[in-house]
């Protein structure tokens, strides 16, 4: 008897494992936003060369993963800021990627920090306008969008007006971490009635390590703890950012999908 060979095969639902078990293959996500943040200032001119290797080769692979559903922005600096390129991945032309490419052309001064704040703002905006979007029912489902942010810069920031690395450190944190219980995140302890910042979880996988205000480490047991609201980290933060800034990065996503 001949062997017929289905011509689905490959795009079968079930992958066999290992182990020999059916399971179902990871689920695409439903949102993806890719920030990149550029310097051009004339400090990298003797780097410039890799720089827009890299800078090609990234942005060439997010175009050919032809995923319809992943926005980029890169932005590049010197004394000033300016958007290189904004749109969907899969819409990326090799002209758009060689024009941004050539946009690093090394010159002036280092506004990094006021750039990379600036450029988180707008991310956020973008996912708060994806969640607000969502159906009742998506939401419950608790989709989570994949958040990527790719700075590119060698030295340090001589031309920022507003923030400071202080300011932009735990932004960074909130936005790189993805993980249950992040380290760099705050979180409220239910047992000491505070929020405590994440430094490590390499206890075992129900302790992490939590501080507040750098100060007093303990191992606290998983369970204790809850992301910390908007207001909770306004609290905790000093100075605390605006209302409203990073909502999304910042907890409010989760609060939104609570039915009452």
């Amino acid at each position: 008897m001949s062997k017929i060979t289905l011509a689905c095969l490959s795009h079968v639902k079930r992958n066999i494992s290992a182990a020999g078990y059916g399971s179902r293959p990871d689920a695409p996500p439903p949102y993806g936003d890719v920030v990149m943040v550029l310097d051009r200032s004339g400090s990298m001119a003797g780097l410039i060369g890799g720089s827009r290797a890299g800078v090609r080769h990234f942005m060439t692979e997010q175009k050919n993963a032809k995923r319809t559903n992943t926005w980029i922005e890169v932005t590049t600096f010197d004394t000033l800021a300016e958007i290189a390129y904004e749109g969907w991945t899969a819409l990326m032309m090799p002209g758009d990627i060689e024009k941004t490419v050539l946009a690093l052309q090394p010159r002036d001064m280092t506004r990094l920090y006021d750039t990379a704040v600036e450029a988180l703002n707008r991310q956020d905006r973008r996912l708060t306008k994806w969640w607000n979007g969502l159906s009742r029912k998506a939401k419950l489902l608790k989709p989570k969008p994949v958040v990527v942010v790719f700075v590119l810069t060698d030295g340090m920031d001589n031309q920022s007006r507003l923030a400071n690395a202080a300011a932009l450190k735990p932004i960074l944190s909130l936005v790189m971490k993805t993980k249950d219980i992040k380290n760099g995140s705050l979180y409220f302890n239910l047992k000491r009635d505070r929020v405590e910042r994440v430094i490590s979880n390499t206890f075992s996988n129900s302790r992490v390590v939590t501080e507040c205000h750098k100060q007093d480490q303990v191992a606290v047991p998983s369970k204790n703890l809850r992301l910390a609201s908007a207001e909770e980290v306004d609290n905790y933060l000093t100075p605390p950012p605006k209302r409203g800034v990073l909502s999304f990065l910042f907890g409010k996503r989760q609060e939104s999908s609570v039915v009452s």
